[in-house]
């Protein structure tokens, strides 16, 4: 887990920071209107603005599917694009006219990754608090609702690895 939030973390981080610095290369994979491609260039930096966090969203969803808790997972998703940005997008217009709806989106992805960070840390909190049972090839651990989640330790993939392996014909 920790390694993937590294990864989606350094990811969407490389992938703002490109957006950010040269946004015209990106808008005009999509647009050939000049007065689009202007708008689009100026307004991307800011409705990518959140794009960095976003990672961390991406893991802890991931995650949660996962450990069997795809509801948190379809919460968090449903946070960020229906309980979160329609009514950002339908408000922020109001005080902020148009730079609202693009303000929206940055708005509804921070608080949405700052939310499901939250979901995920309480989570790992509560999970090393109670270990669980050691059973067999994998670490057991009973769910509200009877058997839930087995994660895999790394000497017991490896066992198991070395039970399935393949043998791959070499020919010479």
């Amino acid at each position: 887990i920790k390694r993937m939030t590294i990864i989606g973390f350094t990811f969407s981080t490389v992938a703002f920071l490109l957006i950010s610095n040269f946004p015209i290369y990106f808008v005009k994979m999509f647009a050939t209107d000049f007065e689009l491609i202007d708008l689009a260039a100026k307004t991307s930096p800011i409705y990518f603005g959140a794009m960095w966090i976003f990672g961390i969203q991406m893991c802890a969803q991931t995650t949660f599917v996962g450990l069997g808790k795809a509801k948190t997972s379809l919460i968090i998703a449903l946070l960020r694009k229906v309980i979160l940005l329609i009514p950002l997008a339908l408000i922020l217009p109001l005080f902020f006219g148009v730079n609202g709806i693009i303000w929206a989106e940055p708005i509804a992805s921070f608080s949405s990754a700052i939310t499901s960070a939250i979901c995920g840390f309480s989570l790992f909190l509560r999970r090393r608090r109670n270990p669980g049972i050691q059973r067999g090839l994998c670490s057991f651990r009973p769910g509200r609702y009877g058997p839930s989640v087995f994660l895999w330790s790394r000497s017991s993939i490896d066992r198991f690895l070395d039970l399935c392996k393949w043998q791959i014909p070499i020919r010479g």
